[in-house]
């Protein structure tokens, strides 16, 4: 009876060794084959002072992926100016889109017109979206988008 106790014991322990040496931290990365029916946020904020005026940007992105060829994206975004709270600015779009995705690059398109061109990283699972330097308005005060928000992208996870 002392040996089979005995035995018991040491089948545990090397079975408690056994799991315990694998960790949820060793997750297998893979490309996936399919993102229907999943969603991805994103976010972009930056503080920028401008004429001796700071503004506070916050932009969150929210895109859904509904089935195979469609999705849509959420951006709800604020502009805060500290010094003159009256000023502040609050906005939310929605827009639908297509899209095509090769397990490397997420092309969204709205009427047949591609938007935006995304990056998949298998490495951590995101994906990588550019952001345009093209507004008119913008390049007019002598700035480009990438001095006010603090990048030129956007990085998406998986929610």
């Amino acid at each position: 009876m002392k040996q089979f106790k005995k035995m018991m014991a040491m089948l545990f322990v090397a079975a408690t060794m056994t799991f315990g040496a694998c960790s949820d931290d060793e997750k297998e990365t893979t490309t996936p084959d399919n993102i229907a029916g999943t969603q991805w946020v994103g976010n972009v904020s930056n503080s920028y002072t401008m004429q001796g005026i700071t503004m506070n940007f916050d932009q969150n992105f929210n895109m859904k992926f509904t089935d195979n060829e469609n999705g849509q994206m959420a951006t709800d975004y604020s502009i805060e100016f500290p010094a003159s709270p009256y000023a502040n600015q609050n906005q939310s779009d929605t827009f639908n889109f297509n899209y095509t995705f090769d397990g490397t690059t997420l092309t969204l398109s709205e009427n047949g017109t591609a938007v935006s061109t995304l990056t998949y990283n298998k490495s951590n699972d995101t994906f990588t979206m550019p952001i345009p330097n093209a507004d008119e308005e913008i390049a007019e005060l002598g700035v480009t988008l990438e001095e006010i928000l603090g990048t030129t992208q956007v990085v998406f996870h998986k929610k």
